[in-house]
């Protein structure tokens, strides 16, 4: 029983070695290489951001290998909590830490159209990051949770302006909250459980 014990205390250990290595590379090689080309944030704050998508990222890591190693076994609620807290905190740096913006209002829905890959990844990575916020609205219905989406997106966008800190501008309105509702049918549809 002892050795039996030991065993899977090293091996845990061995797998969050393994995690925590293989986050750092996919770090260091892609995502800090993405964050330098899409965060125009203040220089103060990006040491903080960047350990924290370092962190989540790899506590995402280390949760999809878990699951993938005992499917039978649920990621620990500590984990989970952590991830929504470290998601909320980089969320708020990315979103009001940005650099000193004149008041400028966008209200032209054809920028939506525009396939230049520098506005395609941005409009990309703003749907994906604001996905997970659905999943707070599944208790909602649909049309609940649509009107929740817009007051919220929309209430960011108004928040930037005023502190300077974005734009206004309506293509992310339509965006985000697109990523909100899709993050809403996904978790609705495949019930599971993030607190």
């Amino acid at each position: 029983i002892v050795k039996d014990i030991n065993m899977r205390k090293s091996s845990r250990i061995l797998h969050i070695i393994l995690t925590c290595i293989i986050s750092f590379l996919v770090f260091y090689y892609v995502t800090s290489n993405f964050l330098d080309s899409h965060f125009q944030g203040l220089y103060v704050i990006e040491p903080l951001l960047y350990l924290l998508i370092l962190f989540g990222q790899t506590l995402i890591f280390y949760g999809s290998s878990y699951l993938l190693l005992n499917p039978s076994h649920r990621i620990p609620t500590f984990v989970l909590r952590l991830l929504w807290v470290i998601y909320f905190l980089v969320m708020i740096l990315l979103l009001f830490f940005r650099v000193y913006h004149d008041n400028n209002i966008n209200l032209n829905l054809l920028e939506l159209f525009n396939f230049e890959i520098a506005n395609l990844s941005q409009t990309i990575l703003n749907f994906i990051l604001f996905i997970p916020i659905g999943y707070w609205l599944i208790h909602f219905k649909t049309t609940s949770a649509l009107l929740i989406s817009l007051f919220l997106i929309t209430s960011i966008e108004i928040l930037q302006f005023i502190s300077h800190r974005g734009i206004f501008d309506v293509v992310d309105i339509l965006i985000d909250t697109f990523g909100i509702m899709i993050g809403y049918i996904i978790f609705k549809k495949v019930n599971i459980k993030f607190h």
